[in-house]
């Protein structure tokens, strides 16, 4: 006949093993890992008993938040950030400091 014991610790690795199958079949699901990523986190679920496996189970995404499909709306700021620059052809802003150096075609050198 098993004791009390026996039946408790092998209750207990039954536990174990089903917690280290769980947290084993998340991380091959999770499509957001690398191969060694998904290697190292299985090695971590079967070396450490108990806390790699909870620690590999609450870091696997189990839902895919999907995108709302368009981009966020920039609030207009206006001329708030252009203090000394302008906007050129394109649209983009040119600093002071993009046409350091050059001159209008006058002769900076003194006669």
């Amino acid at each position: 006949m098993i004791s009390n014991i026996g039946v408790m610790l092998l209750a207990g690795f039954v536990a174990l093993f089903a917690l280290n199958c769980v947290a084993t079949l998340r991380t091959l699901q999770d499509v957001f890992l690398t191969r060694g990523q998904r290697i190292g986190q299985i090695a971590m679920t079967w070396c450490l008993p108990v806390v790699g496996a909870l620690l590999v189970i609450a870091l696997t995404r189990r839902d895919v938040k999907t995108a709302a499909g368009a981009y966020r709306v920039e609030k207009d700021v206006g001329a708030q950030y252009v203090i000394s620059g302008r906007l050129n052809e394109q649209g983009y802003i040119e600093s002071p400091a993009d046409h350091f150096g050059q001159s209008d075609g006058a002769d900076a050198s003194p006669d």
